[in-house]
């Protein structure tokens, strides 16, 4: 247990639990609007939104757990960051495409689109908290 001692949480834990939190308000404000007092194309952007927030939580969550436990584990960075990002990736296709609800062609497609533009933003992210522990 003298592990958790060592992990620092500083003030990139704290930035990146604010933009989580950011994320979190948006998707509430997007589950509580009426969808059906709104125009079809705003109901479609709030559905790409939504996806692309809740890929972005996952995302910074365990980016931040993988920059917490690389301090500690400086041998393994690579290893930490890989299994934090596919573990992010995993948690996106099951809970945040739900497989498991079908939804209508039109939402099917935003979905993938927002997975799409978060594995671009998510590897950016990725490389810039890696090069932030291992400084290069």
């Amino acid at each position: 247990m003298e592990v958790f001692g060592e992990m620092r949480f500083d003030g990139f834990c704290a930035r990146t639990s604010a933009a989580i939190g950011g994320f979190a308000a948006a998707l509430i404000g997007i589950s509580l609007a009426d969808s059906s007092a709104m125009p079809y194309a705003a109901g479609c952007a709030g559905v790409f939104v939504w996806e692309l927030c809740a890929c972005g939580m996952l995302t910074l969550y365990f980016d931040m757990l993988a920059y917490s436990a690389a301090a500690v584990f400086k041998e393994w960075v690579c290893p930490i960051f890989s299994l934090a990002d596919s573990a992010a990736l995993a948690l996106k296709l099951l809970f945040v495409l739900a497989p498991f609800s079908p939804p209508n062609e039109d939402e099917l497609f935003l979905r993938f689109a927002a997975l799409v533009a978060d594995v671009f933003l998510s590897r950016r992210h990725l490389r810039h908290t890696r090069e932030k522990v291992v400084g290069y």
